[in-house]
């Protein structure tokens, strides 16, 4: 889909400079008469762009910020300067460097929203021409805009939905080019053309028309008789005229009555006109004496209302004056509604809202039910107006049922008591709960409860059948049905109370259908223990949106490490949880962990209980065996530092299981500060994950986390370290015996340059093995009935051999596997197309095929290798006993005539030392959004005593 433009807020026009000259399609780019000095057309002014925004965490006094100059990225976001004097907010701002940063921004149409992400963390930001902003100061007649009421007036008129934020502001007739890219039409060069600085528009003035002799003869008069106009002198008459709407009207009503006709419209009347009706004509000078009457103010007039229609020919137009005054008619009057409606509140509180709303941290907008973000309006409810009134507000919630009270409908609330009746008569619903808020507490969030059903289309949709109301002490009140599909919990941010709630609903049957909290500090009401909330516990979870019901309220949550851009774009899954263990006994009861490779799912053993998993796909699934009975824990889930699809299960025996791309540096998740002396008595208790689909892949993590408890034992003080080889690789499951060295080269290995994404010339050096690699351990010295080599589908690139796993079955009936040792019978590809893997391939054979050697009882002498093209592990070939061969084992359509191969020899009648096998695995690095982790080169493992 690539990425997507962002445009002008005040405008709606590009925020970048557009190719207007394009050679190739002429009908994608503008007339060229039009910029006829192709080195400057004038179209620099569309990078002189600033940004607005919030900064919801700073400790400054406003949390409005005004950027310096602002640059235009891919995918909805704008880098920025700080400015000459930047505002203190800005200078707060997450993830700024020292003179600036790179935030997301609203899309500006609604319609677009679904080219922008849902879940973004940002704070509100909308991106402006500096001279559009300009225009709207001209248009409000003000020496300057007040930035935090223009800031709450673009909020205003903000949507946000499942796609993401957009502005809802009708455009006018640049709303349908702004799609997910801008691009350069004939006939809308006035689109981008600087309204301020009109092109042309300061010669036009210096060279006004002026009055010919005909001008001053006398006009055709006609017959009046009968016309009811009659009785209104010339003066009254012309007064009227003046206030009609357009010059269009009036010319309609010249047509219709000839009292009107007869009137003298003469030049100072035009002249006036301009003033009037042109309020857009800020730059006109003043005439001189001599203009007064020397100027055909007429043919001014006309002209230029002319040559600013949209609709005139290129000949006639003042491009940038087309633009001006759309702006001004069009968008202006918009802004300008909801700015005078902010600037008469801030005046009256010093605020544009009431005191509780000023500066207040706004949640995370969650849906409710299955409403899609179409047709809705959006409404503000506060608890209270001022933080005084903390201890004396009494609001009531009122929330609405349907008639069978199996389906939720919405919630309002009444703060006062005698309203009460009045404001469920206004619900559109027969049934309606009341829930008071307790004179000693305060609420403190919701759950809502939904089942899962199929719509007319088969598409499953959830819809509200319960909730809960969380409080600060009490006990929650639960309405509805107590048990669901899925969960979503919404509570206050920590060190905060809720003073209001943003509510969207459905402009048709006024249900609820998104909803935000709003919160302030617990600062700002001092000691009151009325809003403190002792009884969260477990609901503290960074995750909202749950399978089944919460987790234990008795955990602690680590944060979610993903945030992913497919998580924002496709459709989200309920997050789901699992226990690893919950108490001492199942703690040693533990026997193994599985995950699919592709992080599709998780499964835990045990040896007296059934197993427990989570996920939506099981297709290749990698083991780590437990000795719970033996003491053996998991300790630690170790992540990348980045936010990349790669984990390690660690116990605490050194022993790890991997998943996931090769990362070169990982830390484990963690459970509050880590400078609370507690964390160290938190054991690791159990996972969550929450999975998307998009574009057709269906199983991708984008969400993952841990869950701890200080109830369990904790076996900090007795960890093994992991294992690592000379090359800082680690060892999986754990290092071979300590007897065994590395012996030979490492077949595989080389290094290369890549191009980088954004640069065809610039380039990286790259290894392999990479610097993430994960090395495992054969054992080749025993007699072997069956080697099973699992591949999954070959790089385009065709750069290794895609084997995922390797299965050595012993003459005593153990198996030894590398990689995945257990796979779905479900042969479909979840991941792979055209563009990732080879097409001919994936029409042809499963994403994971299995191909089986078998030698009876047989040592393996040697294994063959032969190189890619590019150097990398193109195939391979194991010899046995006898000379016996296996098949080639290499990417698709891989031959081996004509080319020569290295052999790796092992110990026995070949003379060689090894007596085990390294093998080095990281990603294929297909270039998908599920990538295999693949047997990259190999290395032999020698006795000590060879």
């Amino acid at each position: 889909m690539g990425g997507w433009d962002v445009y002008c807020a005040l405008c709606g026009g590009p925020i970048r400079r557009v190719r207007w000259d394009a050679d190739d399609s002429p009908h994608a780019a503008y007339d060229r008469e039009v910029f006829a000095n192709s080195e400057d057309p004038g179209l620099e002014w569309l990078e002189d762009i600033r940004l607005i925004g919030e900064n919801p965490f700073t400790a400054s006094d406003s949390k409005v910020w005004l950027s310096g100059l602002a640059c235009a990225e891919e995918y909805g976001a704008v880098s920025y300067q700080d400015g000459e004097k930047p505002d203190p907010a800005i200078l707060d701002l997450e993830g700024r460097d020292d003179e600036g940063g790179s935030i997301r921004v609203v899309l500006i149409v609604a319609s677009m929203k679904r080219y922008n992400t849902d879940g973004v963390d940002d704070p509100f930001c909308a991106p402006f021409h500096t001279r559009c902003k300009e225009v709207l100061r001209k248009y409000m007649g003000v020496s300057e805009l007040n930035k935090e009421v223009l800031l709450e007036s673009l909020k205003s008129l903000a949507e946000e939905g499942d796609g993401g934020r957009a502005l809802d502001i009708e455009y006018g007739d640049i709303r349908e080019h702004m799609e997910q890219y801008w691009w350069p039409q004939p006939g809308t060069e006035h689109f981008v053309c600087d309204p301020v600085e009109v092109k042309g528009l300061a010669e036009f003035y210096n060279q006004l028309p002026t009055r010919e002799t005909s001008d001053f003869e006398s006009p055709r008069t006609y017959n009046t008789e009968g016309d009811p106009f009659n009785r209104l002198p010339a003066d009254v008459l012309l007064m009227l005229i003046s206030l009609f709407p357009s010059m269009s009207d009036v010319f309609s009503l010249r047509s219709a009555s000839p009292v009107v006709a007869n009137l003298h419209l003469g030049n100072g009347f035009w002249r006036r006109q301009l003033k009037t009706r042109m309020p857009w004509l800020w730059d006109l000078p003043e005439p001189t004496d001599s203009q007064i009457t020397d100027v055909d103010w007429r043919k001014v007039y006309h002209k230029l209302d002319w040559c600013s229609r949209l609709e005139s020919q290129r000949e006639n137009k003042f491009h940038g004056l087309c633009n001006r005054r759309r702006i001004w008619e069009t968008i202006c009057p918009v802004i300008e509604e909801a700015y005078v409606d902010f600037s008469a509140k801030n005046d009256a509180w010093g605020s544009p809202e009431a005191p509780v709303l000023r500066n207040v941290v706004i949640s995370t907008l969650i849906p409710i039910g299955s409403r899609s973000w179409t047709g809705m309006d959006r409404e503000t409810m506060t608890l209270l107006d001022k933080y005084l009134e903390i201890t004396t507000a009494r609001p009531f919630l009122l929330v609405s049922w349907s008639e069978d009270r199996r389906s939720f409908h919405n919630i309002r609330v009444s703060r006062d008591e005698s309203e009460l009746m009045a404001r469920k008569q206004m619900i559109r619903s027969d049934v309606v709960d009341t829930v008071p808020v307790p004179d000693d507490d305060w609420i403190t969030g919701f759950i809502f409860r939904s089942n899962v059903a199929s719509d007319d289309n088969g598409a499953r949709k959830p819809h509200v059948v319960g909730l809960e109301i969380l409080f600060a002490k009490q006990e929650p009140v639960k309405l509805g049905a107590g048990k669901a599909d899925t969960c979503r919990f919404f509570h206050a941010s920590e060190n905060h109370f809720i003073v209001g709630f943003r509510c969207y609903r459905d402009d048709e049957d006024h249900s609820l259908t998104h909803m935000k909290l709003l919160e302030q500090p617990l600062t700002n009401v001092g000691d009151c223990s009325r809003v403190i909330d002792r009884s969260v516990g477990g609901y503290n979870t960074t995750q909202g949106f749950w399978a089944g019901d919460l987790p234990p309220r008795n955990v602690c949550t680590s944060k979610n490490h993903l945030r992913l851009t497919w998580s924002y774009m496709g459709y989200n899954y309920p997050t789901e949880w699992l226990m690893l263990v919950e108490s001492a006994e199942e703690q040693a009861d533990i026997t193994g962990i599985s995950v699919d490779s592709q992080l599709g799912g998780f499964e835990v053993y045990f040896q007296n209980q059934p197993t427990r998993r989570i996920g939506p796909a099981f297709h290749a699934m990698k083991s780590l065996s437990i000795d719970g009975q033996g003491g053996e824990r998991i300790t630690q889930i170790c992540v990348p530092r980045s936010t990349q699809l790669a984990m390690m299960f660690v116990t605490n025996r050194g022993r790890c299981l991997s998943l996931g791309i090769s990362v070169s540096g990982y830390e484990p998740l963690t459970f509050g500060d880590e400078h609370d002396p507690d964390v160290s008595k938190v054991a690791l208790c159990g996972i969550y994950g929450g999975w998307s689909e998009y574009m057709g892949a269906k199983h991708l993590l984008n969400g993952f986390g841990a869950f701890g408890s200080s109830e369990l034992p904790s076996c900090q003080g007795e960890i093994t370290p992991l294992a690592q080889d000379g090359n800082g690789y680690f060892w999986e499951p754990e290092r071979p015996l300590a007897e065994l060295f590395e012996t030979g080269p490492i077949y595989g290995s080389r290094t290369y340059n890549e191009a980088v994404s954004w640069s065809a010339e610039q380039r990286v050096e790259k290894t392999v093995p990479s610097k993430g690699c994960m090395v495992s351990a054969l054992d080749v010295d025993r007699p072997i009935v069956e080697v099973r080599v699992t591949l999954v589908h070959s790089n385009p690139k065709c750069s290794v051999a895609p084997i995922a796993a390797i299965q050595l079955t012993y003459l005593d009936g153990e198996k030894i596997v590398v990689g995945p040792d257990r796979f779905s019978n479900n042969p479909l590809c979840r991941c792979c197309d055209e563009k990732t893997s080879l097409a001919k391939e994936t029409r042809k054979v499963p994403h994971y095929r299995h191909e089986t050697w078998r030698l009876g009882d047989k040592k393996l002498t040697k294994l063959r290798i032969w190189p890619s093209e590019t150097g990398g592990l193109g195939a391979i070939r194991f010899v046995a006993e006898g000379g016996a061969e296996s098949p080639l084992w290499g990417y698709w359509g891989f031959k081996t005539q004509g080319k020569e191969c290295e052999e790796l020899n092992f110990a026995g009648e070949q003379c060689g030392t090894a007596i085990g096998l390294k093998v080095f695995f990281q990603g294929l690095e297909r270039g998908d959004r599920g990538d295999d982790t693949v047997i990259v080169a190999f290395q032999g493992l020698a006795h000590t005593s060879a």
